[in-house]
């Protein structure tokens, strides 16, 4: 083959050859692109986590044979037996062997046994094992293992009954095992998913290519049949042909896959720097790294490969026939379809590059369908003000009940980032009724999670959690393990049923969320502010209020404006009047204390702002009697105490029993005789400030220790969690032990006291955040009642306070925490999503263009006997169409096994959440709509040189009428 012919036909390239050019440049451009963002966002996320990364792994086995035989010298072997608590709840008692004090990050395995997590003092707990076993348990903290669980000593976890075993490794491993700290992990390897989505793209784009390498070289052969014809036929061989024509596809490749890469490197680059201009959030960086080259080397390779390959397939049958037959068939149609101007042969390549655009968009969509409700929303998140991302947001769970009093549906979040096997899991912590009521999420399998070690997994959570297991989870931003039980399966939308939901509890321990704190809160709407600007939110009394002596007054103030305000405040009590000014930032809060002058006894207004409350001033002299018993033995002496109005112990107070004994306090105590039975008055002092109290004395009565049970504060908020105190005294002589227990709202604190004679102690119980309303706190001493107090709890204003800096509506916590680690959505969307449109469009193209100049005689009849280009573009998209049905109908079908093989391997799961969890019927109906409309596009564009061209140019045969037999290319 002559020189000169060779470098013609390698370098003269014609428009289909351009358009071939530009259609490997799209498509290139758009896989560039993809991996430039994939790459962007994961080393965004590694960056945010990069301090902290897994100092530790741990791995749950079934026996403690198999867990011996996994460790190495430097592990843990922590054998374990299930068993239940005093409360009949199911838990675990893990065996730490002695002298074991490992650190793992900021948290120790803690050995020291027997020890709980949850305890508030020590406590003897029976354990219901194979066995039951007593053991003397001391409260814990600072430990990765669970709080319900009980750290004992190996001998013991074997008496109750080995169920399994954990291996805790200080490596961190990169296999099955559970990291203690996944929150690094959790991001790398959704990145690793991230770059096998790619791939899967990839591929479509390399069958893109491929196609257009064929279709083009189709067309380049026919045009060339004659100059084959005579090479061939003056001794050029089959392979020479075959390799000039693969070359030239490879060029055309080449120069498409360069030009390719460097749009997509200019659009990315583009479209994060029109983000910055027009003020879109975005912290992306797409700068080329030696990693990011070389995978994107090897992607340019393949596609050059690709077109190479396209073009050995094309140019294959023109170079291996005898040189007679290197003709074309211009004839009708197959009768595969009835066509009127099209050849059915673009049904094969059409279907090929539509099964591709529907795995890209089905892909696409599904991603839409997870990720929609997290750019839009019509909901509104509470978190901390000046957080740099959700993860770091820290609110008080209390305003979920505030919500919920305004009848607003609110769900309190804790995000949490794990791994399991491997593979990213997604959780939160959340009530689940909460969360049901802000998600609208239905349970399908299962019940609903009652205990804190349960959980319910989504629908759309990759991973294969089943119903009924049991698995091992490590902590996400802080060191820590626990199992829980999948007890349910419940459905939601987007990337809210996509997520295993765990306990509060559970949560915290994984986190480092504090106790009575979430991450976000959720809300369905924000509430209306009923006042605007600087409020008193609440207004009381330092100490009790004594005549004679000044009044301090404490002030709290919040600033529900979405602005800084000044405003000044008027406090007024017993007919005095006091201002103040105060400058507050949006949302912000202040404190401050106003004292006012001596008042006479009885009782004033206090009021401040919009807020009132009726206050008591008590005269200095009146004193009380602490410490008596209500009920008395004969003989007996017990001790009291006397103090007057603020408190202080009442010296030199003469105290009389009856009629007869009288005695004098020396520090404010005295020891009193209760002689003979019957009812006993006990006066301290004398006139109107006396104190006066009752005892029975009885034969046979029981000396027991007394109690007074105080709540501080007695007008708690929502926001507030009040304590409970009992002060527990021995007024005896002789010392005495007691059962002590102070019950709230929602629990209780239980102890077990030995006092000395005359020896105080108090026991404590910090009570939960509830909602608005009325709550009792009791307290019992050996199961015999000795207080009872009742407190209401009222809504707080300060909740509009925080929503004025904190609360936003139409937005989703984990769409802002995306949003800081990848940057805007939109951004990425927009840019993606428009290269891979562009990309399916110039591949389809590019195959209708091949078949409408193949049939460009028949065409060039219709424009000779008058047929305006409209007629033309009717003819040529009516058979277009007719084609496009039947190659979507195949390419629906073969995408649709292709995505369900693809989910089922896990390869559709990004970050642990599935991308196809179903395929919605209008969706697909909507997806193969578009794909027709591809179809109609890509015909009109490939029509249109046909209508530009002259008929008798398109009538012009260059290889004359040949009989059949022909070689169809």
């Amino acid at each position: 083959m002559p020189v000169s012919y060779r470098r013609t036909l390698l370098f003269r390239w014609s428009r289909q050859d351009r358009l071939a050019v530009l259609v490997v440049a799209v498509t290139v451009a758009f896989l560039v692109g993809t991996v430039l963002f994939v790459f962007a966002a994961g080393s965004q996320t590694a960056a945010i986590a990069a301090e902290l990364d897994s100092p530790g792994s741990a791995t749950y086995y079934g026996s403690a044979g198999a867990a011996e035989t996994a460790a190495d010298g430097e592990d843990v072997v922590l054998p374990v037996a299930a068993v239940t608590d005093p409360d009949g709840d199911r838990t675990y008692a893990v065996g730490v062997p002695p002298d074991t004090d490992r650190t793992f990050g900021e948290r120790r395995l803690v050995g020291d046994g027997p020890t709980r997590g949850s305890l508030e003092a020590p406590a003897t707990h029976r354990l219901d094992g194979e066995t039951t076993v007593s053991v003397d348990v001391e409260p814990r903290s600072g430990s990765i293992l669970a709080p319900d669980w009980y750290a004992v000593g190996p001998a013991t976890v074997e008496e109750l009954g080995t169920t399994g075993a954990f291996v805790v490794d200080a490596e961190a491993g990169t296999g099955g095992e559970t990291p203690l700290r996944g929150v690094l992990r959790f991001f790398t390897t959704g990145t690793q998913q991230m770059l096998g989505i790619v791939g899967l793209i990839a591929i479509a784009g390399g069958l893109l290519v491929a196609i257009t390498a064929y279709s083009t070289t189709r067309m380049t052969v026919a045009d060339r049949r004659e100059d084959i014809r005579v090479v061939r036929a003056t001794g050029g061989t089959p392979r020479t042909v075959l390799w000039l024509f693969a070359l030239r596809a490879g060029l055309v490749g080449a120069v498409g896959v360069a030009l390719g890469y460097a749009l997509g490197v200019i659009a990315t680059n583009a479209a994060v720097n029109v983000a910055v201009a027009v003020g879109l959030p975005t912290s992306l960086s797409v700068a080329i790294t030696r990693e990011i080259a070389a995978f994107l080397g090897a992607l340019v390779v393949a596609m050059v490969v690709v077109a190479v390959l396209g073009g050995l397939l094309a140019a294959r049958r023109a170079a291996v026939v005898p040189p007679a037959r290197v003709v074309a068939r211009d004839a009708g149609d197959d009768g595969l379809l009835p066509l009127r101007v099209l050849d059915a042969r673009a049904l094969v390549p059409t279907a090929a590059t539509l099964t591709a655009f529907l795995l890209v968009s089905s892909v696409f969509v599904g991603a839409a369908a997870v990720v929609a409700p997290l750019a839009t929303t019509d909901q509104a998140t509470i978190s901390q003000p000046g957080a740099g991302h959700p993860v770091a947001s820290q609110v008080p769970a209390g305003y979920v009940e505030g919500l919920e009093e305004r009848d607003i549906d609110a769900s309190g979040e804790i995000l949490l980032f794990g791994v399991r096997n491997g593979r990213p899991l997604p959780m939160r912590g959340v009530d689940y009724e909460d969360f049901a009521s802000i998600s609208g999420a239905e349970m399908v399998e299962g019940r609903a999670p009652t205990a804190p070690d349960e959980a319910v997994v989504g629908t759309k959570l990759g991973g294969n959690l089943e119903v009924g297991d049991t698995v091992t989870v490590g902590g996400s931003t802080r060191s820590a393990v626990t199992r829980i039980h999948v007890v349910g399966r419940f459905e939601a939308d987007g990337a809210d049923g996509a997520a295993l939901l765990v306990s509060h509890r559970t949560a915290r321990h994984l986190s480092n969320v504090g106790s009575g704190e979430v991450n976000v809160v959720r809300a369905s709407r924000l509430p209306k502010t009923s006042e605007e600007g600087i409020v008193v939110t609440r207004l009381s009394t330092v100490e009790e209020p004594v005549a004679g002596q000044p009044t301090v007054v404490e002030i709290t103030l919040s600033n529900t404006n979405p602005a800084a305000a000044n405003e000044t405040v008027a406090v007024r009590f017993a007919g005095q009047r006091r201002s103040f000014s105060v400058d507050l930032g949006a949302g912000g809060t202040a404190t401050r204390r106003i004292e006012f002058g001596p008042v006479s006894p009885g009782s004033y207004d206090l009021a401040a702002g919009e807020t009132r409350k009726r206050v008591r001033v008590q005269r200095p002299d009146q004193l009380a009697i602490r410490g008596l018993p209500a009920e008395a033995p004969p003989g007996s002496r017990p001790l009291v105490e006397v103090v007057d109005a603020r408190g202080s112990p009442g010296a030199n107070v003469s105290v009389r029993v009856g009629d007869t004994e009288r005695r004098t306090t020396d520090d404010g105590t005295v020891r009193i005789p209760l002689n003979g039975t019957g009812s006993r008055e006990v006066v301290a002092g004398d006139g109107e400030t006396a104190a006066r109290a009752t005892v029975s004395v009885r034969a046979g009565v029981s000396k027991r220790p007394t109690a007074t049970l105080e709540l501080s504060p007695d007008d708690p908020d929502v926001l507030v969690r009040p304590v409970a105190s009992l002060e527990v005294r021995n007024p005896w002589t002789e010392p005495l032990g007691a059962e002590v227990t102070v019950r709230g709202p929602t629990g209780e604190t239980a102890r077990r006291l030995e006092l000395a004679p005359s020896e105080r102690r108090t026991v404590t119980r910090r009570l939960d955040r509830r909602p608005p309303g009325t709550y009792d706190v009791t307290a019992t001493v050996d199961g015999r009642a000795v207080g009872n107090l009742s407190y209401r709890v009222s809504g707080d204003d300060r909740i509009s306070a925080a929503l004025a800096t904190s609360g936003r509506e139409g937005s989703s916590p984990l769409g802002e925490a995306i949003e800081v680690a990848f940057g805007d959505l939109q951004l990425v969307a927009v840019a993606l999503v428009g290269l891979a449109a562009a990309m399916t469009v110039g591949a389809t193209t590019a195959t209708f263009a091949a078949t409408v100049r193949a049939r460009r005689q028949v065409l060039g009849v219709y424009r000779a006997s008058g047929a305006p280009p409209a007629r033309i573009f009717r003819l040529v998209v009516d058979d277009a169409l007719r084609v496009g049905v039947v190659a979507t109908v195949f390419a629906s079908v073969l995408a649709g096994v292709g995505l369900v093989g693809l989910d089922r391997a896990g390869v559709l799961t990004v970050f642990g959440v599935r991308l196809l969890p179903a395929i919605d019927p209008l969706v697909a109906v909507g997806v193969a709509a578009t794909a027709l409309a591809v179809v109609a596009v890509s015909a009109t564009l490939a029509t249109v040189a046909i209508v530009r061209a002259s008929p008798a140019a398109l009538l012009r045969d260059r290889s004359g009428s040949e009989s059949g037999g022909a070689v169809r290319e």
